[in-house]
């Protein structure tokens, strides 16, 4: 699954906690009301779309509180996305990622070789085994960002998307206010802002235009 799926999922999760808090406020009578309401939409969708979602779902009048709960929290938020990726392949996010530093890499891998003497075959490995170690770096840097607890992530937020961008100042071209988004929206957030710099400038320059 790509970091850009299990930021979707962490989405979900904190739209069925709101709800969950804003459903068991409810009586029991306005619970059944809104279930009785989902279940009419429903039968509204089987009518439009010819299946039949609605006879795998409890009556709305022998419902206990705890299912009607339940029902109404795990529909709050849609399905959860299923999108993934080969195992074994890096995310998208790296490979956008290692292209947007890939400028600043080559110089310092020039550099390196250079130094060092290598030419060649000798070169060629080099610079290999530095592009893998590059990839490395962002896979797990990937990988630390998605694992940390929201506190943390938006203290750090701005310095990933400037380790992320490379050199193409991703810290000061990142409009989101960390402390304003959610932890699942502000992962989303990062991986969105890494895709739309791999766009050419005029394509972020027509989506930014659109936007205001």
């Amino acid at each position: 699954m790509t970091a850009a799926m299990e930021a979707a999922l962490i989405i979900r999760e904190e739209y069925m906690a709101k709800a969950a808090v804003k459903v068991a406020a409810l009586s029991d009578d306005e619970l059944r009301r809104r279930v009785f309401s989902y279940s009419a939409e429903i039968a509204i969708e089987d009518a439009e779309n010819g299946t039949d979602r609605a006879s795998d779902k409890p009556d709305p009048a022998t419902m206990s509180r705890e299912d009607m709960i339940e029902l109404l929290v795990s529909e709050a938020s849609g399905c959860p996305p299923t999108f993934a990726i080969p195992e074994g392949e890096d995310d998208p996010l790296v490979f956008a990622a290692q292209e947007l530093r890939r400028e600043g890499w080559e110089r310092d891998d020039a550099a390196a070789i250079k130094k060092m003497g290598l030419t060649g075959p000798a070169a060629d490995r080099h610079r290999a085994t530095a592009e893998e170690a590059e990839r490395a770096y962002l896979r797990r840097l990937v990988e630390e960002t998605w694992e940390l607890p929201e506190p943390d992530l938006r203290l750090r937020a701005l310095e990933i998307v400037a380790k992320l961008a490379g050199g193409a100042d991703g810290d000061k071209k990142f409009t989101h206010d960390p402390d304003a988004l959610s932890r699942g929206h502000l992962l989303a957030a990062i991986a969105e802002h890494i895709e739309w710099l791999t766009w050419s400038p005029e394509l972020r320059r027509d989506t930014r235009v659109a936007a205001e």
